[in-house]
């Protein structure tokens, strides 16, 4: 049985995560992040630990935090190997992050980093790569453009009830959205300036009686996952707990269509070429 501390990315220019990984018998191991993140430069591969550096004051606290989970870690795995049982990666995380995670008082400064190390964490716990876009795209990308339109600078009660936000919100997702994709040639920042030009022009004003933004389940989806995130910060202690009760949504009925047996019967005979792209989408429904 061993356990291993090393960075996520040794190579990075950035701050990495530093992971936890406890090897079971050569069968089974566990992988997770510490939710400590640190630069290559500060990290000593040989202890597994932090440097002890002006730049990072809380180094020996970081030190001692660390040295718990291992010794918590290693307790965790002997005890399921006497017991000749196995947990989910999730609920080995659970168990080993719930007192020590929080004795550290990592506090993110604001509500963009926060959300920063919620992205990670998804990341990490192998987040579906829908729900990553849905996240990291969709969700930021509406806030920042939400921030200029609504010339307000997004913090942890922003959406508080009676603030008035929540509900300029959704105004905005309903009236002024616009439900396209970021070109890969445009920074984030470049893709939010050049859609604040687009949401001000006068077919797409707020005034236009036929101007509409984004559809009833897709302004759903982005309330749902902002609803998400401030629960996850809540639940960290990252800001104060307030009811968001007042996040109320509506979804449209989606009609679902299936294709036929006759159907099925035609696109088995159509004469594509052998592993031709047409021929590869036509194998998912035989």
């Amino acid at each position: 049985m061993n356990v291993d501390l090393y960075l996520r990315d040794k190579n990075a220019t950035e701050k990495s995560a530093i992971m936890i990984r406890l090897s079971i018998g050569g069968y089974k191991y566990y992988r997770i992040s510490t939710g400590v993140s640190v630069h290559p430069e500060y990290w000593n591969k040989r202890s597994k630990r932090v440097r002890n550096n002006a730049s990072i004051p809380q180094s020996e606290k970081i030190n001692r935090y660390l040295e718990n989970l291992e010794r918590k870690a290693l307790d965790i795995g002997h005890k399921m190997k006497d017991t000749n049982s196995l947990l989910s990666s999730d609920h080995f995380r659970k168990i080993l992050l719930q007192d020590e995670f929080f004795q550290l008082k990592i506090n993110p400064k604001n509500f963009w980093s926060a959300f920063d190390l919620f992205l990670q964490e998804k990341a990490e716990l192998g987040g579906k790569v829908d729900l990553m876009k849905d996240y990291n795209n969709t969700l930021r990308k509406h806030l920042l453009i939400f921030e200029k339109w609504a010339q307000v600078q997004i913090n942890f009660l922003t959406f508080k009830q009676n603030t008035g936000y929540y509900e300029k919100l959704v105004e905005y997702l309903t009236f002024v959205a616009m439900n396209n994709i970021r070109p890969k040639n445009l920074t984030l920042d470049e893709y939010v300036a050049q859609q604040l030009i687009e949401i001000q022009k006068p077919e797409n004003a707020r005034k236009n009686p036929n101007r509409q933004g984004l559809k009833a389940n897709s302004i759903g989806k982005v309330v749902k996952n902002l609803k998400a995130y401030l629960n996850y910060c809540m639940e960290r202690e990252y800001m104060p707990v307030y009811s968001l009760k007042h996040f109320k949504v509506s979804f449209e009925e989606v009609d679902n269509a299936y294709v036929t047996q006759a159907e099925i019967d035609r696109i088995k005979e159509l004469p594509y070429e052998p592993f031709s792209k047409k021929d590869i989408v036509r194998d998912l429904f035989l």
